[in-house]
């Protein structure tokens, strides 16, 4: 699970190259995606779920030896196993509302351009309207 995880941190590190090397990138979007998906997920994959692979090792070990001494590190196990839950949730709850944001971002371009298209027939009404009092 590590080696996936670190996997995905990678590809949104690889989305944020491209984004430069496009010269699409703002400061805020590249800050969500590095920030507040790549880094926690490679937080997830180089320090939660190693050590929640120990604790299951542990439980393992324990259950072998004795299935009345594995209760402790069975439930240290499952706290750990909490703990990555709730980091990954917090990775989908920032991509969730990174989805909102780039959803928001287009509407806005959308009304932009819609402005400026009626800005621009505005404008050849105007020039219309003049041209029809110049000429007789």
């Amino acid at each position: 699970m590590a080696f996936e995880t670190a996997g995905v941190a990678d590809g949104f590190d690889e989305i944020v190259a491209e984004l430069i090397n496009n010269r699409v990138d703002t400061e805020e979007l590249k800050e969500r995606l590095e920030q507040g998906i790549a880094e926690p997920l490679k937080s997830i994959s180089g320090e939660l779920l190693p050590r929640l692979e120990q604790r299951l090792a542990a439980a393992q070990t324990a259950y072998e030896a004795s299935a009345a001494s594995a209760a402790e590190p069975l439930a240290a196990a499952k706290a750990e196993a909490d703990g990555v839950l709730k980091a990954m949730q917090a990775v989908l709850d920032r991509m969730l509302e990174l989805e909102s944001y780039n959803e928001l971002v287009e509407l806005l371009r959308g009304i932009v351009n819609d402005q400026q298209q009626l800005k621009e027939k505005t404008q050849q009404q105007q020039r219309e309207k003049l041209r029809g009092l110049i000429q007789p």
